[in-house]
C-alpha cells in the first residue's frame, strides 16, 4: 500500500469504528449528533479553506475558493436542516459500507494475486459488508432505532475487518525471513 492510500485507509477505519461505537452505543441520539458534528466539521473546514484562499489569492475567484465556499455552504445547510440529514445518516452509513466493501474487494483480489491463503475468506467478508450496506440503504424496518444499532455494529465490524485486511496485506507484501 502506498503511504497516501495507507493514511486514508487507517483514517476511514478509525472513523468507521468511532462512528459505529457512537451509533451502536447511543442509538437514540446518535444520528442527530452525527448530523450536527458533520455540519460543524464541514462549516469549519469550509471557512478555514475560504480564509486560506483569501490569504493566498486575495479575492480572486479561483477554483479553490469556489470549492471552499461550497463546503462552507454545505456545512451551514446540514446544520440548518439537520433533521433531514438525521434521517439519511443510516443510508449514508450503508453507502459507506458499500464503498468500503469495494475497497476490501480490491484488497482481497490483491491478496489472491499474491497467493495469500485467506483471500477467499476476505472476499466472502467483503460480500457480506456490501450486502449489509445495501440492506441499510433500503431500510426495510423503517425504524431508526433498530437500523442505527445495526449500522453501528456493521461499521465497527467493518473497521475491524479493515485492520485485519491491512495486516494480511502487510504480511503478504513482506517476504518471510
Amino acid at each position: 500500500m502506498n503511504s497516501e492510500f495507507k493514511k486514508s485507509f487507517y483514517v476511514s477505519t478509525a472513523l468507521f469504528v468511532l462512528l459505529g461505537t457512537v451509533m451502536a452505543g447511543w442509538s437514540k441520539g446518535a444520528p442527530q449528533v452525527v448530523a450536527v458534528a458533520l455540519g460543524c466539521a464541514l462549516a469549519i473546514y469550509g471557512a478555514f479553506r475560504v480564509f486560506m484562499c483569501c490569504k493566498k489569492d486575495g479575492l480572486s475567484l479561483s477554483n479553490g475558493i469556489i470549492r471552499a465556499l461550497t463546503v462552507l455552504l454545505l456545512g451551514i445547510l446540514v446544520l440548518r436542516w439537520n433533521e433531514i440529514v438525521t434521517t439519511t445518516i443510516i443510508t449514508i452509513a450503508g453507502a459507506a459500507l458499500i464503498a468500503d466493501g469495494v475497497i476490501k474487494g480490491q484488497i482481497s483480489l490483491a491478496l489472491k494475486k499474491a497467493a495469500a491463503a485467506g483471500w477467499k475468506r476476505d472476499a466472502i467478508g467483503t460480500l457480506v459488508f456490501i450486502a449489509i450496506g445495501v440492506f441499510l440503504m433500503f431500510d426495510p424496518f423503517k425504524g431508526k432505532l433498530a437500523m442505527t444499532i445495526i449500522a453501528g455494529a456493521a461499521l465497527i465490524l467493518s473497521g475491524i475487518a479493515n485492520l485485519w485486511l491491512a495486516h494480511e496485506l502487510k504480511n503478504t507484501a513482506t517476504p518471510a525471513s
